[in-house]
Formats: C-alpha cells, sequence, structure tokens
C-alpha cells in the first residue's frame, strides 16, 4: 500500500479560498480513496472502509455546496410535524399548507 500525495508546489489547493478551497480538498481524498478501493491487492475490510470514507465525503460535499438533504425544503411537512407535535392548532396548520406546493396525484 504505497500513497502518495501531492506537494505543496504540486497542489492547487493553496490558490483556492473558502468552500472551493474545501471542496477541492474533498475531491482529492476522494479521488485517493477511490484508488485505494481499486487496488485489489488491499484485504477487503480495508477497501469497505475506504468506500464508506468515501461516502462520508460526499455527504461532506453537499454540506459544503450548501445543498440541503432532499426532501427538507417541503413546507407541508413542516406545518404537519407542527400539527402532530402539539405546537399549533390544526386549523393554523392546514392554512400553512400551500395547495400548489402538495404532490399532484395520478
Amino acid at each position: 500500500m504505497n500513497v502518495t500525495l501531492p506537494t505543496a508546489a504540486e497542489s492547487t489547493i493553496g490558490n483556492l479560498r473558502g468552500a472551493q478551497a474545501d471542496r477541492k480538498q474533498l475531491v482529492a481524498m476522494q479521488h485517493s480513496l477511490f484508488n485505494l478501493v481499486q487496488d485489489a491487492s488491499l484485504p477487503a475490510h480495508i477497501r469497505a472502509a475506504c468506500a464508506r470514507a468515501w461516502s462520508d465525503l460526499q455527504e461532506r460535499k453537499r454540506i459544503v455546496d450548501g445543498k440541503p438533504l432532499p426532501g427538507a425544503l417541503r413546507p407541508e411537512l413542516a406545518a404537519l410535524r407542527a400539527l402532530r407535535s402539539g405546537r399549533q392548532s390544526a386549523h393554523k396548520a392546514l392554512l400553512a399548507i400551500n395547495p400548489a406546493d402538495l404532490p399532484q396525484g395520478s
């Protein structure tokens, strides 16, 4: 298992700032992990750990990019959750739901 990392002179991360640098580092780490997963000489448990780490980095990229979780921005769910937890009356919860936001059944 011989992993070589780029030197400071070879790395372009130092020229970037903020989220761009963070994302570039995440992509570089994912690339290294992907190469390790493809190496058949490594034991299976090491390759599985690298695959899990790759998946964790994918989640971190989503966070750095500022993208919400799928389905997190559905206002009708927030109103229904508030109704279920008893924080507001049923009337207010139903008024908070915009019919245009509801999924259209076929």
